[in-house]
């Protein structure tokens, strides 16, 4: 083989080379911020499961009294001697539901107010923005692609554009 065609192929296989890395490195992007949402998905479901999946005590019947109690504690059902009464079953009450107060959808924006600026404040992310301002915390996507910035990568102080509202 002559130094030319050796010299074309390994310029072929440098090619196919650096383009089979550019893949690979959109991929990796791709699931790395798929993990980071999955991620955050778990969080919220194992606070969820925290509050709302406490066990009730179980209610043991027995010969020696009317109802014991079998807890956490005792490994098995207590027993009352006759003349004291059963211990009273301690019964940890059920959070109560959390509330979520919808916000109306502003009709009244007035585009000619838009674009503006706005410093994020804390405890500021494109979806508390998008429901502030715009009335859609769903826009939040779209408010952080319309400034081009990681909604993982704002820092409080940082200053981004409203753009004028899209349709609704």
């Amino acid at each position: 083989m002559s130094a030319e065609k050796e010299l074309k192929r390994l310029q072929q296989k440098v090619e196919d080379y650096q383009h089979e890395n550019k893949h690979l490195q959109l991929e990796v992007k791709k699931w790395s911020q798929y993990c980071a949402y999955v991620a955050g998905t778990s969080i919220g479901i194992i606070l969820f499961l925290q509050l709302f999946a406490s066990p009730e005590p179980e209610i043991v019947e027995c010969e020696e009294c009317e109802i014991c109690v079998e807890c956490e504690v005792c490994t098995e059902p207590t027993v009352c001697p006759e003349p004291e009464p059963c211990p009273e079953a301690q019964v940890t009450p059920k959070p109560k539901p959390i509330v979520v107060k919808k916000t109306p959808v502003p009709t009244n924006i007035d585009p000619s107010t838009f674009p503006r600026t706005y410093i994020i404040q804390k405890g500021d992310n494109f979806g508390k923005i998008a429901q502030k301002i715009y009335g859609r915390a769903s826009w939040a996507q779209w408010l952080a692609d319309q400034n081009g910035v990681d909604p993982s990568k704002l820092q409080i102080g940082q200053e981004i554009t409203l753009p004028v509202p899209k349709d609704q």
